[in-house]
């Protein structure tokens, strides 16, 4: 293993004790609270968002390294950053701590399954990789569950570890998954920084069609608006270091991170926009 995948592996166990630092027991136990929204909201995202990235391929014919890199941005978990958006829109935020919980712990079948899965049927022979599953899980048993259990024990023993050093630690990551991806790129000779932009469109068609898929879901659940908008934040906003690690350090294909790039410049700056959108909307009802 190269020093450039130690790199990757290692801000992925610091990315994820970040998430489990957020979290506690009592997240898991909201699932009784919320059981059909949890573990609905749960499946139809391992289902639905993977037919979304299907449908896309077939009406926009993106080049396979990128419909690659949409595969891992299916089949990565949602991100912390879900909560702060949902937080931002004053929506479900303990709704939003159980799905991104829930999602978080199953990425270790769901990822590597989702992935070979996506590959198999999107990937043409040229660009054809074999996912490891077992392997994957093995990695993603050390490198997902156990930094999670030791942020969850950390946030139980002193709690104040995490506020304190959380939020400096959250941008300490963001800049080094940049920075693992900008050293991936440049050890590529292809251009690809340029590819990012030209899979701006298929980024924002993904957001926009995961929102909907979101919300819709909701609705056929019956949930109220605030729960509605969670669910349309967490079906979109994905973890995308994890996606891009993966498919640098876990594939060493720097290609395969050209759509998380794309997905960032798009997913995120609308998720704000709608977040700002839905609070400012809610309090113009209220009053």
């Amino acid at each position: 293993m190269s020093g450039f995948d130690l790199a990757g592996f290692g801000i992925l166990f610091v990315m994820m004790a970040l998430v489990g630092a957020e979290l506690t027991l009592a997240d898991f136990r909201r699932i009784a609270r919320y059981p059909r929204a949890v573990w609905v909201g749960t499946l139809a995202q391992w289902t639905l968002l993977p037919l979304l990235g299907v449908a896309l391929v077939a009406l926009l014919r993106p080049a396979d390294f990128v419909a690659a890199g949409m595969v891992l941005i299916i089949a990565a978990p949602g991100g912390g950053i879900s909560n702060v958006f949902t937080y931002l829109a004053g929506a479900n935020v303990a709704l939003s701590v159980t799905l991104t919980a829930v999602a978080s712990l199953g990425a270790v079948l769901t990822l590597p399954l989702i992935t070979a899965l996506g590959f198999e049927r999107l990937l043409g022979e040229a660009t054809a990789v074999s996912v490891p599953i077992a392997p994957m899980i093995g990695q993603l048993t050390g490198l997902v569950l156990l930094p999670i259990g030791l942020g969850m024990l950390l946030r139980a023993r002193r709690p104040d570890v995490p506020e304190r050093v959380g939020p400096w630690m959250r941008r300490l990551v963001m800049i080094a998954v940049v920075l693992l991806f900008a050293a991936g790129m440049g050890n590529d000779d292809s251009g690809l920084a340029g590819e990012v932009l030209k899979a701006v469109p298929l980024g924002l068609a993904w957001s926009v069609g995961a929102m909907a898929i979101g919300w819709l879901t909701a609705a056929a659940l019956r949930l109220e608006g605030p729960e509605r908008f969670t669910f349309l934040i967490e079906f979109s906003v994905k973890n995308v270091g994890v996606a891009a690690i993966v498919a640098l350090s876990g594939f060493d294909r720097p290609e395969f991170a050209v759509f998380s790039g794309a997905y960032a410049m798009t997913g995120y700056p609308l998720a704000i926009v709608l977040a700002l959108a839905f609070k400012r909307l809610a309090a113009a009802r209220a009053s």
